[in-house]
């Protein structure tokens, strides 16, 4: 047995990664005063593979036994993967292949330190095992009852190896809070859109939160964050929230949020209410699948219908990252009805879109409903000064449609088919057929505005225009434009326009029929009751019919931390949910995953 004393220092020739990371398996060399020959024998190995340096208050070392102690104050660094670990007590059995740290372990590697009681590591798998870690990274702090890591050599030379963590019975807390929303209804306003875009893109941080009292308190089935990633790079699955210490809410969805660059979260909940037109009011849980970065779902559902009349069905889907690849595909008993909504991007603004028995994506109509349309489009944004920061959107689009009057509400149904009849196609003849349609919408930039952040007012003018040709010869344009005030006064916020359409040629589709008006007002705006309470309306009226061809009433309730929304559109009689939280409060998970 070699004893050294006094601070000694030992090279290890080992190309292992301690914490999953250093490979390779090369026998330890103890690093002690030779000949300079020797010494440059060491070094010019050492430049050939990784290796670790470990200097302690005691070094050890049995040569029969292949069996190095440090003790006191022990360091390991490995300078080729840029590692260093402290322990109280660290060792290595060379028959076993293993290294063993004990006592107030502390590693270091990147943006990540991690802290436990015990750690020991496999060197020819590359794996280890930790007891009470604790983890705190640039984004997160995570603390489990254990954890283990595997580790996967990359086979192309240029990518680097990855390493997978798993913690498991523990709490993960975010460095800033992480705003949820979902806004349940269609965003049809500047003022609308702005709000939804504030809610998902938000960066939330704890000094801006002071006086928000926590309500909520989260667990999970199982967490995963991904560090290697930028973006979507935290996935909570299986949530439960705990609004007290006796009501406790499973929630059956799944978070995918951005840590580090604000809160760009995405919500999938359950299927609840008639947004995915699978007919009548349905209701399921939503099942996750996570397959790399895609995701795929599946929601068995129950339908109530009118009279107390049941149905049932099943809602699938398939998203990849940013949603370049959607596909949403269902069937429900109640009306015998299919469903599909599936969007593909391409190249150079092209995108490829596919609706059965959906809401159709236009600009103008955006609230129409289609039996089918399968269309190439393309989209432009054209920049000028003139213009809001989002400039003039653009949308050329060619396509396949056809229409299918059982989507429509009784009154929704009336006010389409008054329209064609006043184009003069007139009659209840559902049409399918090829059609070309180019469009157009924009917001100014404000003529004026004046006031300050609680009490303002300002001026916009809104363009919507449309230009389309049929494959039965007609043609149809129409173009709406007008003044948009938008208007802060404390509590109640809203913008309300005045527009004026000029419509000309006909349209042989019902869907497409246009029935807000040659001269009409809206609204769009919501009123704060209370922390607790905000009401909210979107309303088209008809001046020239003096009726109401848009109508949707809202509200959002709840705690300043966990809000729920919910509209009830009026005259397509179809009922939205939402939700808006903050989530801040440390989750407790089951198991938790990260990749570093």
């Amino acid at each position: 047995m070699k004893f050294l004393k006094n601070k000694a220092f030992i090279s290890l020739s080992l190309l292992a990664s301690l914490l999953a990371i250093v490979g390779g398996n090369a026998p330890i060399i103890a690093k002690k005063e030779k000949k300079q020959s020797q010494k440059q024998s060491i070094e010019s190995k050492s430049k050939k593979k990784p290796y670790v340096e470990i200097v302690a208050d005691e070094l050890r070392y049995n040569e029969t036994q292949d069996y190095y102690l440090a003790d006191g104050n022990a360091i390991a660094k490995i300078p080729s993967k840029d590692i260093t670990i402290t322990a109280d007590t660290m060792s290595f059995d060379g028959a076993k292949k293993l290294i063993e740290a004990t006592g107030n372990v502390k590693i270091i590697e990147k943006s990540n330190t991690a802290y436990g009681e015990y750690v020991a590591f496999d060197t020819e798998t590359k794996n280890y095992k930790m007891e009470d870690p604790k983890i705190f990274s640039d984004q997160v702090r995570i603390k489990a009852r254990q954890s283990r890591s595997e580790y996967k050599e990359a086979k192309d030379k240029d990518k680097e190896d990855t390493i997978k963590i798993i913690f498991e019975d523990g709490h993960l807390a975010t460095n800033n809070p992480v705003g949820i929303y979902m806004a349940g209804n269609a965003i049809r306003t500047r003022y609308s859109r702005e709000l939804r875009i504030f809610h998902e893109r938000r960066t939330l941080r704890w000094a801006d939160l002071k006086k928000q009292k926590s309500t909520l308190k989260y667990s999970a089935k199982r967490v995963s964050f991904d560090q290697t990633k930028k973006h979507n790079n935290l996935k909570i699955q299986g949530a439960r929230i705990d609004i007290n210490d006796k009501i406790s809410i499973p929630s059956p969805i799944e978070i995918t949020a951005t840590l580090g660059e604000g809160a760009n979260t995405q919500f999938r909940g359950p299927i609840l209410g008639q947004r995915e037109r699978i007919g009548g009011f349905a209701l399921g849980p939503r099942f996750y699948k996570s397959v790399g970065n895609n995701t795929f779902s599946f929601a068995p559902i129950i339908q109530l219908g009118n009279e107390f009349t049941f149905g049932g069905g099943a809602i699938a889907s398939f998203n990849t990252p940013g949603d370049t690849t959607a596909i949403q595909a269902g069937y429900g008993s109640l009306e015998n009805r299919f469903i599909l909504n599936a969007h593909q991007e391409l190249l150079w603004d092209f995108e490829v879109n596919a609706l059965v028995n959906q809401f159709n994506r236009n600009q103008l109509f955006s609230s129409s409903q289609v039996g089918q349309n399968y269309e190439l489009a393309h989209k432009v944004r054209l920049r000028n000064s003139i213009f809001d920061e989002r400039g003039a959107q653009l949308r050329s689009i060619v396509g396949y449609a056809a229409d299918n009057l059982d989507l429509f509400s009784a009154r929704r149904k009336d006010d389409l088919i008054d329209a064609r009849r006043d184009s003069g196609v007139g009659g209840l003849a559902e049409h399918e057929g090829f059609r070309f349609e180019e469009s157009i919408a924009f917001y100014s930039k404000p003529i004026f505005r004046v006031g300050n952040e609680g009490y303002n007012v300002g001026l916009r003018l809104r363009e919507a225009g449309s230009f389309r040709f049929y494959d039965t010869g007609d043609l149809n344009v129409i173009n709406r434009f007008g003044p948009a005030l938008e208007v802060t006064f404390d509590k109640l916020q809203f913008e309300i326009d005045y527009l004026y359409a000029a419509v000309g040629g006909e349209s042989p589709f019902i869907f497409d029929q246009f029935v807000d008006g040659n001269n009409a007002i809206v609204f769009d705006g919501d009123l704060e009751i209370s922390e607790w309470l905000t009401i909210g309306a979107f309303t088209n009226f008809n001046m020239d019919e003096d009726r109401i061809t848009q109508n949707q009433l809202r509200a959002e309730f709840g705690a300043s931390d966990m809000k729920f929304r919910a509209s009830y559109d009026t005259v397509r009689n179809q009922v939205g949910f939402g939700i808006n939280m903050i989530l801040g409060e440390p989750i407790k998970y089951d198991k938790l995953q990260v990749n570093i």
